[in-house]
């Protein structure tokens, strides 16, 4: 079936009238082609917008860009403060006041007519530095009495 439409105004009559095959044409958009235009640009407004928002270079990806690029200027922050303290005791450690710390504390060095003397450490600084060494045991058990002994032990 054939359908006949005139490209004109309602009241006049075009000489050569356009034919369509039935594919989904309605007369209704044939007549009024500024409503498939306007669909259009609406159609093409979105898929701008939306490859705006979501694109490769979009909105979402410009935000995760951001917080990528502020943790690194964070990350380079701390490395030049862990940098100047570095410096700072590598000078320190190059006076002489630091040269002479050094062997006193580390190497055990004295100046001439020096007596040094190393204290053993205490019980509880060598509980907490090795805790296996303990002879305490790990069981909540309450201590036993020691076995009384027999008359032939004594």
């Amino acid at each position: 079936m054939r359908i006949r439409l005139s490209l004109g105004s309602p009241g006049s009559r075009n000489k050569r009238p356009l034919r369509f095959a039935r594919r989904g044409f309605s007369q209704t958009a044939l007549r009024h082609p500024r409503r498939w235009v306007s669909a259009g640009m609406v159609v093409v407004s979105i898929l701008i917008l939306l490859t705006a928002i979501f694109g490769q270079y979009g909105f979402l990806a410009l935000r995760k860009e951001q917080g990528q690029l502020k943790q690194a200027e964070q990350e380079r922050d701390r490395a030049k403060a862990e940098q100047l303290r570095l410096k700072n005791e590598l000078d320190e450690l190059r006076s002489p006041q630091g040269i002479e710390r050094v062997a006193r504390e580390e190497i055990k060095l004295a100046k001439p007519g020096e007596i040094i003397f190393t204290l053993p450490e205490s019980k509880n600084k060598a509980e907490q530095a090795n805790p296996a060494s303990s002879n305490k045991s790990p069981s909540k058990d309450p201590p036993s009495a020691p076995p009384k002994k027999t008359p032939r032990e004594r």
